[in-house]
């Protein structure tokens, strides 16, 4: 992952002279990724991301929540194990049509 200590080396090499092929080759990054650093004006070492969504979980999310809050507060953990499997599963199975969640 880049640091603002790289970008500010990158940059000082290319001041420098050095090509944009030789920078990579020195820091062991794409030419494209030299290109990107050197073109804006400031470092952003920290890659944006967006928010996810996922219309397929909608109809279900308030149960998978429900039940991961319910076995934190057991367990300490919301990590799934199958030596400790999930002991109140009706809320979830009411849900399910035929063993299967509905799709819409």
């Amino acid at each position: 992952m880049l640091t603002v200590d790289d970008y500010g080396a990158i940059r000082r090499a290319r001041r420098d002279g050095n090509s944009i092929r030789q920078i990579a080759s020195e820091f062991d990054y794409s030419r494209n990724t030299i290109r990107k650093i050197l073109k804006q004006a400031e470092p952003n070492p920290i890659p944006s991301t967006r928010d996810r969504f996922a219309p397929l979980l909608g109809p279900v999310q308030a149960v998978i929540d429900q039940i991961l809050r319910k076995r934190s507060s057991l367990w300490g953990t919301s990590r799934a194990s199958a030596s400790r499997p999930i002991s109140d599963t009706s809320t979830s199975t009411s849900l399910m049509v035929g063993g299967r969640f509905p799709s819409s």
